[in-house]
């Protein structure tokens, strides 16, 4: 495995980057610099200040096509390595105009839907200088993935993303930006993975989806429009899974189809909660083979659903009156152990670690209850394996954990 490191304080560009003592002193002549590519390169980007730009920092397509990921981690002031989210390292604009604090520069690559570049533990501040704290507009261009990382302060999206990419985001947080917190903008505009992401206090909202868009494990709160949202086309494969969408200013979730069908959608599995709109709101034509199921929803100002074409199979979801659910802290409150996730909701750098979604009692009046389910039946939240049992339907119904 090679090395090399950067250091934005004590290093400088004219070094060999080959250690610790003589490091560089960016990012950018990092990518520049690296032509090997077995795929045991990486670079250690040394947490000891904030590394200031003024041009952005770019990815190299069509001048180093890369067929191996060059991976660059967060480390600590001294070198020294961790786990995942130990350490951040800080990328800010401070200066200039450009568009994005990361990019990409060329056209297409030989490695077209390839992992070019992959960043662990790092901080995108664009410092309400720039546009987007990741902008990807290349089809079939240079790629990056994405591992603890945070985008914020944008003056628009978090981050945009329009080529034709697959990209991966684990335990990532958007935060504080302009517009949305993520961004698929255009048809067909590649795919994004996003698994135990945290997207909070965003202008437009929390997430804007595309052509293919999975969350898995996210918590989606306190933005100022939307929850989650897909327009036209653009979200004729929506995944949403194990999710927290609560305290937003407008729906949950809001999928406007008014010419396709989303019948790839999936809606499994997720707590909708206090949001300012619907909890799930969308005009589609046909929701033949979309999946809405086993979701807790409650307490969302408009409703819980707001379909123009009817759901086939509604009565798997719960919806409820009363949630005991804490909005400051994004848990249900309940006096037993908590069950650590793997990641912590909003385990990015900055982010606030979150528990475990279900609780073991629930007590709630349900507006839709399913009548035909049976005492001591049991329903399964799949996200934590945990299943629940129906203890009462006298009055109330109670669910306790099995």
């Amino acid at each position: 495995m090679t090395t090399w490191y950067v250091r934005p304080v004590n290093g400088s560009d004219a070094n060999d980057g080959e250690s610790f003592a003589t490091a560089w002193q960016t990012t950018q002549h990092a990518i520049n610099s690296i032509t090997a590519d077995t795929g045991d390169e990486q670079v250690y980007l040394v947490s000891e200040g904030v590394e200031e730009t003024s041009t952005g920092v770019y990815g190299l397509a069509d001048v180093t096509p890369r067929s191996y990921a060059l991976r660059m981690y967060a480390v600590g002031p001294s070198g020294e390595t961790g786990d995942l989210l130990d350490y951040a390292y800080t990328i800010r604009v401070t200066g200039g105009s450009p568009t994005q604090v990361l990019g990409i520069s060329g056209g297409y690559d030989s490695n077209s839907y390839g992992d070019d570049y992959r960043f662990y533990g790092v901080i995108f501040d664009a410092n309400n200088l720039a546009s987007y704290g990741y902008y990807n507009v290349k089809n079939a261009g240079t790629n990056f993935n994405f591992y603890g990382c945070r985008f914020t302060n944008a003056v628009l999206d978090g981050v945009r993303q329009s080529g034709y990419n697959s990209t991966s985001y684990v335990s990532c947080e958007y935060d504080n930006n302009g517009g949305w917190g993520f961004r698929i903008n255009g048809s067909n505009r590649g795919n994004s993975t996003h698994r135990n992401g945290s997207f909070h206090d965003n202008v437009s909202g929390g997430i804007f989806g595309g052509n293919s868009v999975y969350l898995d494990s996210c918590q989606i709160y306190n933005n100022t429009g939307y929850g989650c949202a897909g327009n036209s086309r653009y979200a004729v494969s929506f995944g949403i899974e194990h999710c927290l969408i609560y305290n937003n200013g407008d729906d949950g979730i809001e999928i406007e189809n008014t010419s396709d069908t989303i019948g790839n959608n999936g809606i499994r599995n997720n707590i909708i909660y206090g949001n300012g709109g619907w909890g799930i709101q969308s005009n589609a034509t046909s929701w033949a083979g979309a999946v809405i199921y086993n979701n807790f929803i409650s307490q969302n100002t408009s409703g819980a659903l707001d379909l123009d074409t009817p759901l086939d199979d509604w009565h798997r979801n719960y919806v409820v009156d009363e949630l005991d659910f804490d909005i400051t802290t994004g848990k249900l409150n309940y006096s037993s152990s908590y069950e650590n996730a793997q990641h912590p909701f909003g385990g990015a750098p900055g982010g606030a670690a979150r528990e475990d979604l279900v609780p073991d009692v629930i007590s709630a009046a349900t507006a839709d209850f399913d009548s035909s389910l049976a005492l001591n039946s049991t329903i399964t939240f799949t996200g934590s394996g945990k299943t629940w049992r129906l203890a009462s339907k006298t009055g109330i119904p109670v669910f306790r954990r099995s």
